[in-house]
């Protein structure tokens, strides 16, 4: 409460004086008629002009103490009799002996308000300021975006311009520059501070406002334009103009102790939504939008889409329902069986996610496992898919059918969490299935990024006799240089080469190429998205292991998946004669 109150008075120090001004005013006047009233100076009631000074010494400093001091202790003096009776009047020694005294006191406690605002002053701006650069903080962003814009300081360059200066809105740019990690390795804490400090004046000098940039993180900063920053109106190409001008201004290089350092920067503009106020949620996006152009290597402003906030808030809810999903038997498993080409006899099965929510109806895998993905939510989704899908399989072998295996879909963020290998081993072991029967697939462009860490997980799930499979193989990039590494049994060929094979030139030499390269490794090859009897046949002369698609069977629930098994013998591609 005491913290509020003093930046309240710190913030409306202007507006206290000016209304507390007239007041003083009156109070000087007040004691100086109450005395004349009561009968003059002999009685004590001069002292009530204590009050007046005291006040104006707290608001407006020593000066403004002295001054009601002064002006008090003339009033009280030669313009005051002793008595008002017999109108004897004051010695000079008394009267001035006043005057000493209320300027005393008015020092005294003017001293201290001065000491207590410039104590307040200094908490202020350490507050709203990045110590290091000096440059305004996080704090002070969000406190200025809460503000009707600044007027610019330049003049503007035509009629239109200064005619919309009045309701000229506010954009935050973000700045995220990307190795400063580096710079402080190589040249130390102090050379960071001068490339942000260089790197926030160059973008000041492109912008018209005072005080424009701010340091809002150790590798960001961030900048408050408005259109007659940009040059443009609002707009989806608002950044078109202005970011050729920012860019051009803090390419750098940027001196650090007599060198020359080059700065990667990233940047990524907001613009609020209709009647948004919401500064945080403003300078989010904005720097959501910097570390797109960051993951993208974009060298131009990334704008924030407008549609940013409803749409992770939609992500929000889903992941919510989800949850609750999983604990309440609305996500259900269904089956697509895979079949060796040669013989066309079922091989195994592939385990698919299928959401049946209560309200929204069927809700594809594509609308919720990426948000999962992104989010820890993606460990526990994963559990439950190989969970039932190993409690299937056990039902499977009860009720007689053929042995077979059972695929399934994991993330890269699931290789990330310690206990993953150790969680699958004791649901195989709950289920009573053996691991070579399980096959986990994860995405080849998913784990380029921490390759390293990959292998070393999957090495753990191999050693458990799980089979690890490559699944939309040929899609990535760098990979081939960790195949024969990786402890992987079976490689998936991308569904988008099934498309037009065999008629295509182009995908048939990439399919040929594949199955070749996986044989050479000793691995096992797995089509996916067969949907034509002449990919089929193709598939099966090029020597693919295993076929799966819409021609083989589309994914189907657990009960349909058990008819057309006992129905066929699991014989579900017949071979042509």
């Amino acid at each position: 409460m005491r913290e509020r109150l003093f930046a309240w008075l710190g913030a409306n120090r202007t507006r206290v004086r000016l209304y507390l001004g007239p007041l003083i005013a009156v109070m000087v006047i007040g004691v100086v008629a109450f005395v004349h009233a009561t009968g003059g100076i002999k009685f004590v009631y001069s002292h009530s002009m204590y009050l007046p000074i005291a006040l104006a010494a707290i608001v407006y400093g020593v000066r403004g103490g002295v001054l009601v001091a002064i002006v008090g202790g003339v009033l009280l003096g030669p313009l005051t009799p002793i008595d008002t009776t017999t109108g004897e009047a004051q010695s000079t020694v008394n009267w001035l002996y006043r005057i000493g005294f209320f300027t005393l006191v008015a020092g005294l406690v003017g001293g201290a308000s001065d000491a207590a605002a410039a104590y307040l002053a200094r908490l202020h701006w350490h507050a709203n300021h990045d110590r290091g650069t000096g440059l305004p903080n996080a704090l002070a962003l969000v406190t200025r975006l809460r503000q009707p814009p600044l007027p610019p300081q330049r003049e503007t360059r035509s009629m239109w311009n200064a005619v919309r200066q009045e309701q000229d809105p506010q954009f935050v740019l973000a700045v995220l520059i990307d190795n400063l990690t580096e710079i402080e390795a190589a040249f130390g804490s102090t050379s960071v501070r001068r490339v942000v400090r260089q790197v926030a004046d160059a973008i000041q000098g492109e912008l018209q406002g005072e005080e424009s940039v701010y340091r809002i993180g150790d590798d960001w900063i961030a900048a408050v334009a408005t259109c007659a920053d940009i040059g443009a109106d609002p707009g989806p190409d608002l950044a078109a103009s202005f970011s050729q001008r920012v860019r051009d201004a803090s390419t750098g290089p940027y001196d650090v102790d007599e060198l020359r350092v080059h700065a990667d920067l990233y940047f990524g503009l907001a613009q609020p939504s209709a009647g948004a106020r919401d500064p945080e949620r403003w300078v989010q996006r904005a720097s959501k939008a910097a570390s797109t152009a960051r993951d993208r290597s974009l060298r131009h402003v990334v704008v924030a889409g407008p549609d940013g906030d409803e749409r992770a808030a939609h992500n929000l809810r889903l992941l919510g329902e989800l949850q609750q999903a999983l604990r309440t038997d609305q996500i259900r498993m269904h089956y697509q069986p895979k079949v060796v080409p040669a013989i066309g006899r079922v091989r195994g099965v592939e385990a698919l996610m299928r959401w049946e929510h209560p309200a929204r109806g069927d809700v594809p895998p594509g609308a919720f496992i990426p948000p999962a993905e992104n989010s820890t939510l993606i460990d526990e989704v994963t559990y439950h898919a190989i969970d039932r899908s190993l409690r299937q399989l056990a039902a499977w072998d009860a009720g007689g059918l053929p042995q077979l295996s059972m695929a399934v879909n994991i993330s890269t963020r699931n290789l990330a969490d310690p206990r993953f290998a150790d969680v699958v081993v004791d649901l195989l072991e709950r289920h009573e299935v053996a691991g070579e029967r399980l096959e986990l697939e994860i995405t080849e462009s998913s784990f380029i990024d921490d390759m390293e860490g990959s292998i070393t997980e999957l090495k753990r799930l191999s050693h458990a006799s799980i089979i690890l499979s490559i699944d939309d193989f040929g899609t990535g990039y760098s990979s081939l240089r960790y195949l024969e590494s990786m402890p992987v049994s079976t490689i998936k060929i991308d569904q988008v080469f099934m498309r037009s094979l065999p008629e295509d030139d182009g995908p048939r030499k990439i399919v040929d190429a594949a199955i070749g390269l996986a044989h050479s490794l000793d691995l096992q090859v797995v089509a996916e998205g067969v949907e034509t009897r002449d990919a089929y046949d193709y598939l099966c002369d090029a020597g693919c292991d295993v076929a799966q698609g819409y021609f083989v069977a589309r994914p189907l629930p657990a009960a349909e998946v058990e008819e057309v098994l006992r129905t066929t013998g699991g014989l579900l591609v017949p071979m042509q004669s």
